[in-house]
């Protein structure tokens, strides 16, 4: 069984930065969290966030944990 390691990027500044040199050393799934603030308090990255740092970031595998009430809010179809 593969075993797959997905670094988290919450709470480190320069996140685009971060990506590009995680995947420069070969990490290919980045951790993005995403709270609404009715779970837990909210420290997760806004939305647009997470797509400035897809669009201006080395390519990488997006894994998002949603801890949220509804996530079918945050899920394009």
């Amino acid at each position: 069984m593969e075993k797959i390691v997905s670094a988290s990027i919450l709470g480190l500044e320069n996140k685009t930065e971060v990506v590009n040199n995680l995947v420069n050393k070969g990490v290919k799934y980045i951790h993005y969290d995403v709270m609404d603030d009715t779970m837990i308090p909210r420290v997760s990255l806004p939305t647009e966030e997470i797509n400035y740092i897809k669009d201006n970031a080395q390519e990488h595998i997006i894994d998002i944990h949603l801890m949220v009430r509804d996530p079918e809010r945050y899920i394009q179809k």
